[in-house]
């Protein structure tokens, strides 16, 4: 659920920045959405591979996060 909302949130970030005019307000309230959404995802993750360390499904989803918004997301 916070997965794919920190990827909205990033991709709402980016779109804003590409409009001709940044309102800083929309800019400020879009960055601390992102970031938000990014620590809650983080959150879930944690609690959930501590519960399900071996869970291969989940391992991969949590790849997925840590590449797409930690790496490419920053």
């Amino acid at each position: 659920m916070y997965h794919k909302a920190s990827l909205v949130a990033t991709r709402d970030f980016w779109r804003l920045l590409t409009r001709d005019r940044v309102p800083l307000d929309r800019l400020g309230h879009s960055f601390s959405r992102m970031d938000e959404m990014e620590s809650k995802a983080e959150a879930t993750y944690k609690i959930v591979l501590d519960r399900y360390p071996s869970n291969a499904k989940l391992l991969r989803s949590y790849a997925k996060f840590l590449e797409s918004i930690k790496v490419w997301g920053c």
